[in-house]
């Protein structure tokens, strides 16, 4: 089976290439976001935003260290590209869209598109449309990128006067999870196009990264009040006269962290891994077991930026389960190992139990803080990384990681698989008419 994958980055290492992708490949030896090709044509000629399609059967019987040296294994693609207004007048696009995007930007024979990047760029236009009002750019829009990453395929940045910089990352509705349209701000103020267009790429890199978080900055503030949360993580919250109990799939996604409530009190806390299992404290059970406790709320909590790769939450989460006496005896001085201090360490790298920290700050309590700094958030996140043992080549750890994928498989391609959800393989760049602008 092949896929298609796009290129971040060229190392050439004399007689090599080190090919950086914007998704994992699965190896003999785990998943890797690079690939080693020969040095030599046509490799050789390969340039950063190419895409490739890549037999990813073939590669999962070799190491990742392993240098390709066969043209079939990876190859460029040439995907067929026309311009807007040839689509539209061979019904690849209804005149009402093409006039929506004539709209924007005077693109109908400039602009060269394979069908998914029209498909995409049809729905990505009309998103940003119907939520002028969210967006509230005054001034003059100059350029939108259009892409995707690992974990959201409707990503877009908006450069607007004076080159300041907006991140949209949109998710759709899906049976009860309301939709999410989250703007992140960035304060920088770029001179000219070409910084813009590094920044993209920077941005870009960050965000197919292992820790996308790191995407805004390499610190994180925390606030222990009662409206924790941090700047890359939503919430919904969900009453017993919701039907969670028997339809969980409806109200959550795989590897969210689900907290319930007794009034203000945290009472217990899970990753949800999907077919109706979840896991607290270093063991999978089932989702009714976990629901079955009489509580007044749940709250989903849901990082639209992740702090982690879900390869890394699902193979921490395994270590977890393996060495779960381990884990419950090597435990941290001050938070113990509290089943929400085990779900912030697994999916979000973070050596922190904030429930246990507000209760402190409401009873005044002489170890009370009212909030944390960290200042090197990547460190925080790759040293909790370590506090997992075991290897990912360990029979024991492997089998527990492909168990967990399997429960996540199943609502991962439903999710995946709907209208608006396909992948660009490249950003696609609009220059928007002078007097375009994202406000009401």
């Amino acid at each position: 089976m092949s896929k298609i994958f796009r290129i971040q980055s060229i190392s050439n290492c004399s007689d090599y290439l080190k090919v950086e992708l914007n998704d994992y490949i699965g190896f003999r030896n785990g998943s890797y976001r690079e690939v080693y090709l020969i040095n030599r044509f046509p490799f050789n000629q390969y340039k950063n935003w190419d895409e490739l399609e890549i037999d990813i059967d073939e590669l999962r019987s070799k190491y990742s260290y392993e240098r390709v040296n066969n043209s079939t294994l990876v190859k460029k693609l040439t995907p067929n590209r026309k311009s807007i207004y040839n689509w539209w007048r061979e019904n690849g696009i209804s005149n009402w869209d093409r006039q929506k995007l004539l709209e924007m930007a005077d693109v109908d024979a400039s602009l060269e598109v394979a069908p998914h990047e029209l498909k995409k760029l049809v729905y990505s236009q009309n998103l940003i449309e119907r939520n002028r009002i969210n967006l509230d750019i005054r001034e003059r829009v100059y350029r939108i990128y259009f892409f995707s990453t690992w974990f959201n395929s409707n990503c877009s940045l908006i450069v607007s006067s004076g080159y300041r910089i907006t991140l949209v990352l949109y998710e759709r509705s899906y049976n009860n999870i309301p939709e999410t349209f989250e703007i992140v701000r960035f304060s920088e103020i770029y001179s000219s196009v070409s910084e813009v267009k590094d920044k993209l790429c920077d941005l870009e890199a960050k965000l197919n990264s292992a820790n996308p978080v790191l995407c805004k900055s390499n610190k994180l503030d925390l606030s222990y009040d009662k409206k924790y949360l941090s700047w890359n993580v939503k919430f919904d919250v969900y009453s017993p006269s919701d039907n969670l109990k028997d339809y969980p799939e409806r109200y959550l996604r795989p590897l969210d962290i689900v907290k319930r409530f007794n009034g203000d009190r945290l009472s217990h806390c899970c990753v949800y891994l999907g077919n109706k299992k979840v896991c607290a404290t270093g063991s999978i059970g089932d989702w009714g077991g976990y629901y079955g406790s009489s509580y007044d709320k749940i709250i989903r909590y849901h990082a639209f930026i992740p702090f982690k790769s879900k390869e890394k939450i699902t193979e921490d989460l395994s270590k977890a389960i393996v060495n779960s006496g381990n884990y419950s005896s090597i435990h941290t001085e001050q938070y113990g190992n509290t089943c929400e201090h085990f779900v912030n360490r697994c999916v979000n790298g973070l050596d922190v139990c904030e429930h246990l920290e507000i209760e402190k700050v409401k009873k005044s309590h002489e170890t009370a803080r009212r909030g944390w700094t960290i200042y090197d958030l990547k460190g925080e996140i790759e040293g909790n990384n370590k506090f997992f043992s075991g290897s990912v080549s360990d029979y024991s750890i492997d089998s527990k990681i492909r168990e967990i994928k399997g429960y996540m498989r199943n609502e991962e391609e439903q999710y995946s698989g709907r209208s608006g959800e396909e992948r660009l393989e490249a950003h696609i760049e609009i220059t928007p008419k002078y007097d375009y602008k994202l406000t009401y």
